[in-house]
């Protein structure tokens, strides 16, 4: 399996790099980039780990990483991200 970083979300990474850096420092930073990364190679493992969404195409999931929620597809030999966005439950 390949992971594909869109260019929507590869910007949605460097913004929230850089809104954490801002607010939390760089050690902080690095820390959530790393446990990011950490929870998209579990997907190529275990694709099927997110909530499936309720779009036709029945591919796409969505997993919730503390305050983001990651937004993906699954096929057979890849997963797509396709954005990760800031998650509030209000």
């Amino acid at each position: 399996m390949l992971v594909v970083i869109t260019e929507l979300a590869s910007n949605d990474i460097k913004d929230i790099a850089h809104y954490t850096f801002e607010n939390f420092g760089y050690n902080k930073a690095n820390e959530y980039l790393m446990k990011l990364n950490s929870v998209i190679q579990d997907l190529l493992v275990f694709p099927n780990l997110g909530k499936q969404t309720l779009f036709e195409n029945n591919s796409v999931f969505s997993m919730t990483v503390d305050g983001h929620v990651i937004i993906y597809i699954a096929t057979n030999t890849e997963i797509i991200v396709i954005r990760i966005l800031p998650f509030r439950k209000d």
